[in-house]
């Protein structure tokens, strides 16, 4: 696998498209394995998605290697940098995250070394909040503002060489994408079968109507049966624009071909700036006593977002966290 993800990721030469047939052929065939392995059944399944697999590797190289340059995680840093300084409230925050994070933990054992590089990716969360702020020159209470916080962090691909960290990174990012695209796959079939049931549903209520006597014949109050036919025709319709459930995979392939093509819809990394002052509430640029935070976030398809950052921080320095010890102390 280490190998593979070097051929496909670690070359520049490749980019824009340009790689060997035999590493897209791999790819493909991960893609496949990762969304609908049923795909493998069409004899034309790899030809048909090799050049959205292509455009989705170009995309997560492109990605990964648009994030900004590792940040030294000191607490030095965490004094002159804006981004240290709004992600953890003081430095021995900081070092407590990364001390206690799973990833540093389980990669502690092979870094030899001083240096180790990862991604730490963090959520960002506004609320709104009433205190006292200077208005035109005066101090007013209750004034509305906007306080902004971070928590859920979390470090990804710790190692101690960069490239291996970014290499990682492109690897993790081209199954997010295919988590997504199998998410979508799953999302079609369970709403197919829940159109199925609601169908059956409205057709068997239609007939105990007309056997009940609400036909053309029937004397008495007439239900509703237009608006039921019309809900009725209602979920044939939405059944058809899901496609017929005998081509299931032909559908699954060209909605897989098509994300891949589009995988930017599905992960994408934009650049954000944020104007904060000392008591992290939101200003406008400009403002008296605002300070420029430049951040890079993450988006997935739902709307997920996650502040990512690549940091440099040395793994010797970072406390022992003794988990039994603190799950005992929970647990008394």
């Amino acid at each position: 696998m280490l190998q593979f993800l070097q051929s496909i990721f670690g070359r520049d030469e490749h980019a824009n498209g340009d790689y060997p047939p035999d590493l897209i052929e791999r790819a493909t065939q991960r893609a496949i394995d990762a969304t609908d392995r049923r795909l493998h059944a069409l004899s034309d399944a790899r030809k048909r998605l090799a050049p959205g697999v292509v455009q989705a590797v170009d995309h997560v190289v492109k990605l990964v290697d648009s994030l900004a340059p590792p940040l030294q995680a000191t607490p030095a840093n965490h004094a002159s940098d804006p981004r240290l300084n709004v992600l953890f409230a003081n430095p021995d925050r900081m070092i407590e995250v990364l001390a206690k994070d799973t990833c540093v933990n389980e990669a502690r054992s092979e870094l030899k070394t001083d240096t180790a590089f990862g991604l730490l990716v963090a959520r960002m969360s506004k609320r709104t909040v009433m205190a006292s702020d200077m208005v035109d020159g005066d101090i007013r209470q209750d004034v509305m503002q906007t306080v902004v916080s971070f928590d859920d962090h979390q470090m990804l691909e710790v190692s101690a060489d960069l490239e291996q960290t970014r290499l990682q990174l492109k690897r993790r990012a081209f199954d997010v994408i295919l988590r997504q695209i199998l998410e979508t796959l799953e999302e079609r079939q369970q709403q197919q079968s829940e159109l199925k049931s609601q169908h059956g549903l409205l057709m068997r209520k239609l007939g105990l109507l007309q056997q009940a006597g609400w036909n053309f014949e029937s004397r008495g109050a007439r239900p509703d049966t237009v608006a039921l036919e019309k809900e009725l025709q209602q979920v044939e319709d939405e059944l058809m624009a899901l496609g017929d459930a005998t081509k299931t995979l032909p559908i699954h392939a060209e909605l897989v071909q098509k994300a891949l093509v589009d995988a930017a819809a599905l992960l994408s990394l934009d650049k954000h700036t944020l104007y904060l002052d000392r008591r992290s509430v939101e200003r406008k640029a400009g403002q008296e006593g605002a300070q420029a935070v430049e951040l890079q976030i993450l988006h997935d398809r739902k709307g997920n977002q996650r502040v990512a950052l690549l940091i440099q921080f040395d793994p010797s320095a970072l406390p022992r966290f003794d988990f039994l010890a603190a799950a005992s102390k929970a647990l008394a």
